[in-house]
This record gives C-alpha cells, sequence and structure tokens, in this order.
C-alpha cells in the first residue's frame, strides 16, 4: 500500500503518511492512485498526478492541473493552496508540511525566528513576523528612552554640583544658602571628590545678620565703625552677599551713617554663627561728627539686602571694607536733618563768642552757585564734616540767629563755620589765619555780638 499523496510505502494501520503526513483514507489505501510513480524534477521525490507542489522541495510540479493563480505575498498563497484542493475527490486538504517550510530571517535583537513543530504539518501566520518585528522594535526604543532619561538625570545632578552659583537661592528665603539658590543657608554634602569639593564652594551664609555696634573711630574724615554679628544659623560659613545696605541710626530713629558693602569682595567669616566686621564711611556716607556718634546701645544697626548701590564702592580704610553711596535722594534728605541737628548741637557753645572773637572760615547757603558749582545740603555737610576733622573744636551756625550778621541789614540764610578757637581781639584772630594758612578771604575774625 502506498500514499496516493507522496507514493511512500504504508502499512495496513496507518491513517497517516509518514513521510508527507497527508491522511489516509480508506479507499486510498485499497487502490493506489494512478501516476503515484512520477518524481519532482527539482528533488526527485515521488509524487502523483494529483500534486501540483513537490511535498518535499515546494517546488511547482509541471504536468499538473491549471495552476490557479496565487495572489502576492505569503498569506495569498495559502489562500491559493486551499483553492487548488478543494477540487479534488474524496481528498483532505493538507496543511503546509515542514519540508515546504522556508525559515524567516533573524530579527533584530537576537531574537530568534519562530521554527515549525516538525511533528506534523503546520500553517504559517503571515502577521507573525511583522508583530514581532514591531514587538522588537518598540522593546529597543523603550530600553533607549530610560537609557537617555537615566543619563540626563546624572548627568544634570553633576552640573549643578559643578556650577553652584547657578544656583543661590532656594527654599527658605528667611536665613541661609545652598547649592540651588541665595536664601538656604545650608547646602548637602557631595558623595564624590569632585562633589565635596563643588559644595565647599557654595556652602555660605546669606542670612541678615542681627548687628551691634562694638566701636566708633575715624581715619582722616572716614567714619570707621567695628560690628559684632550674631546668627547661630550660619554656624562657621563665610557670609558672602552682594549690595548689603548698612545702616547706623541714632536713638531718635535718624540715619547718621549708611553705605552699600559687597561682601563678595570680602567675606565675613563666621565661627560658631558670630563674627566681626569693621566698616568704613566717606564723608557722603555719614551724618553727625565721628565725636557724636554713640558707641553704645543707643545706636542701632539696621541691616538690608538686595539694595542698589550708586556708584562704585569707596576705598577701604585700612581693614575696613569701603562701601558704595546710597541713593542721591537719601543722602541729600539725610545731610539736611544732620545741619537742622548740627545747628541745635553748636547753638549754646556759640554764646560762648558773645564777648569774645572767634574765626568764621566758611559761610554757604543752599543752591548757591560757587565755582562752577552749585551747593546742596550734601555738600554744605560734607564740607562741615572736613573741617571739623581737621578743626575739632568747630561749629556750625545758623547766620539770622546773630546780630553780627543781621545788624546791617544784610541777608542772612547762610550755614556758617566757626573755628570755635577763642580769642581776646580781632587781632589775634586775624593772625590765627595766618598761622594756620589760611587767606582773608576764608578765614575772618569774628564776635557774634
Amino acid at each position: 500500500m502506498q500514499c496516493q499523496h507522496c507514493g511512500s510505502a504504508l502499512s495496513a494501520n496507518d491513517r497517516f503518511c509518514p513521510s508527507c503526513g497527508a491522511k489516509v483514507e480508506p479507499r486510498l489505501a485499497q487502490a493506489p492512485t494512478a501516476g503515484a510513480s512520477r518524481l519532482c524534477p527539482s528533488c526527485g521525490a515521488p509524487t502523483d498526478d494529483l500534486m501540483n507542489f513537490c511535498m518535499h522541495c515546494g517546488k511547482r510540479l509541471p504536468e499538473a492541473m491549471p495552476p490557479v493563480p496565487a495572489p502576492a505575498g505569503r498569506q495569498g498563497k495559502a489562500h491559493a493552496q486551499a483553492e487548488e484542493t478543494q477540487g479534488l475527490p474524496s481528498q483532505t486538504v493538507p496543511s503546509v508540511p515542514p519540508a515546504a517550510y522556508a525559515p524567516p530571517a533573524p530579527l533584530p535583537g537576537g531574537v530568534p525566528p519562530v521554527q515549525p513543530d516538525g511533528d506534523g504539518p503546520q500553517q504559517t501566520n503571515p502577521n507573525r513576523k511583522w508583530i514581532i518585528i514591531a514587538i522588537v522594535v518598540l522593546i529597543v526604543f523603550v530600553a533607549a528612552g530610560l537609557g537617555f532619561w537615566a543619563w540626563s538625570a546624572n548627568h544634570a545632578d553633576r552640573q549643578a554640583g559643578a556650577n553652584p552659583g547657578s544656583s543661590q537661592q532656594a527654599a527658605d528665603p528667611a536665613k541661609g544658602a545652598d547649592t540651588s539658590g541665595g536664601s538656604d543657608k545650608r547646602a548637602s554634602d557631595g558623595d564624590t571628590d569632585a562633589d565635596k569639593e563643588g559644595d565647599e564652594s557654595v556652602k555660605t551664609c546669606s542670612a541678615s545678620p542681627d548687628a551691634t555696634l562694638d566701636s566708633v573711630n575715624s581715619s582722616d574724615a572716614t567714619l570707621v565703625v567695628k560690628l559684632h554679628l550674631d546668627d547661630s544659623a550660619c554656624g562657621s560659613m563665610p557670609y558672602k552677599e552682594s549690595n548689603v545696605r548698612v545702616n547706623l541710626k541714632d536713638g531718635a530713629g535718624d540715619v547718621v551713617a549708611a553705605a552699600v558693602f559687597d561682601f563678595a569682595k570680602k567675606p565675613i567669616e563666621f565661627k560658631d554663627g558670630e563674627a566681626e566686621v569693621s566698616l568704613a564711611f566717606n564723608t557722603q556716607q555719614y551724618w553727625r561728627p565721628v565725636g557724636q556718634i554713640d558707641d553704645g546701645s543707643s545706636t542701632s544697626i539696621v541691616w538690608q539686602t538686595n539694595q542698589k548701590p550708586d556708584g562704585k564702592p569707596a576705598a577701604d580704610a585700612g581693614s575696613a571694607l569701603g562701601g558704595a553711596n546710597i541713593s542721591a535722594d537719601d543722602r541729600e534728605r539725610f545731610a539736611q536733618i544732620a545741619l537742622s541737628d548740627q545747628l541745635d548741637h553748636d547753638h549754646s557753645a556759640a554764646y560762648d563768642f558773645y564777648d569774645t572773637y572767634t574765626n568764621q572760615l566758611s559761610s554757604k547757603k543752599y543752591n548757591m552757585e560757587l565755582n562752577g558749582k552749585t551747593w546742596k545740603y550734601v555738600d554744605i555737610y560734607e564740607h562741615f564734616l572736613k573741617v571739623k576733622q581737621k578743626r575739632p573744636n568747630a561749629l556750625l551756625i545758623w547766620a539770622s540767629d546773630y546780630s553780627n550778621y543781621t545788624k546791617h541789614g544784610h541777608a542772612a540764610d547762610y550755614y556758617v563755620i566757626l573755628s570755635g578757637e577763642s580769642f581776646n581781639n580781632a587781632d589775634e584772630a586775624q593772625s590765627w589765619c595766618s598761622a594756620n594758612g589760611y587767606t582773608s578771604d576764608d578765614c575772618i575774625a569774628v564776635d557774634l555780638q
């Protein structure tokens, strides 16, 4: 007994051909199909007249039934094979045997192609290859995306550690500083040596400390003050803030000194939350004679950050840091107040010169034009401070308060600076002028009576 499809020998008990896997019909087991000994011209395998394709190599057989045109593609070919077998009498439509299966090309990413089972005929899913390819491509893209995200996050962390200045102000605006901003006082430590080195550069304190006045001195005409700073949150971190306005106020609340300092230029070194700092104020930055500024508790210190300076910082005075001017409007206002206070302060001392002589060293009025300069309050008071520094006894008076300036009917709306020296007569007073390098235009003997 032979298989009607491939011509292989069959036993009486075979229900399927052991060679091609085709089902053995009872009638076929009794009489083999004519022409079963025909050989495939490509591989030499036995075939029969009913077969259009070789069951071993898959090649089309000559002199077969008129071929039915197969649709393009893997799926169309399967449909064509099914249609060709529908017209065969008493015959089961066979599936494509393993010998006719061509394995697909290897897929990307090392995924092996799906192999046929080999125990029997199988049908190939025409969309399976493309589904697998799509899944593999999706997995590759997801993996690439996750890898890029992890790299970006790590790179950003290292950039933040290497560039602390881009992050100076941070989460707590009240105290401190951190690597990301200017308000948090503490910065976290990095794990690597490079990170630790970067963090050390940004561990700064940016709070407004509590300040008290320790001492008041002068260097030439410059006011030098020493302040004690207290801020436990600063620990032992340096203070490097720029544009900090430091104000000194007297017991009445009037500003007697103010300037804008750049502590990035000269950081304040804290230790256990405490520090000392010396500041210098030039003659446009303080509005009381040095000797009249109380160095005790009656003078308060006001610390203001993010202030705009007017011009460049003044020169340092020794170890004392010089600051820039505050706004011109504020300076003018504080100078006017200072002139008024000085007149009150010196009024009683001026009465000593009603019956003795002294020297007039200056006479200025607001908005007067002199030598190409328009004199404002800030100019008049600055001139007084400079004279006071050289002549500690100097006094400031308002001319119209004294008969010596009004008795001839002249306008007397002048700020007058007196030497404060006492003489028995005008000649002695005038001799003092010459001895101290003053001309007759700058130094005049006067009594206030």
